[in-house]
C-alpha cells in the first residue's frame, strides 16, 4: 500500500529493507544509517522528542521547522 502510494503520488521507488531474523546480534542494513542519522539531527529539537502535539499537522509542522533550521544553520557556516 505504501510503497504504490508512493511510487503513483510521489513518483518515488520505496524499498523496504528486512531484517534477517538468522543472524543473531547486529546487522548492518542498507541505508538504515540514513533514516537513523536523521532521525537523531531531528531530536535535538525538545519539541519533537516528546509528543507534545494533539494534531498531526503541527507536529509535521514542527519536523519541517526543525529541519529548516538545520539546514539554515549548515548554510550560514563560514
Amino acid at each position: 500500500m505504501l510503497v504504490n502510494w508512493a511510487r503513483d503520488t510521489l513518483r518515488l521507488r520505496l524499498e523496504i529493507v528486512k531484517r534477517n531474523d538468522g543472524v543473531p546480534g547486529f546487522m548492518v542494513l542498507a541505508r538504515r544509517w540514513c533514516v537513523e542519522r536523521t532521525l537523531s539531527w531531528l531530536m535535538r529539537t525538545r519539541r519533537l522528542v516528546r509528543d507534545y502535539e494533539k494534531l498531526h499537522a503541527v507536529h509535521e509542522q514542527m519536523v519541517l521547522w526543525s529541519m529548516a533550521m538545520l539546514m539554515t544553520r549548515r548554510l550560514a557556516r563560514p
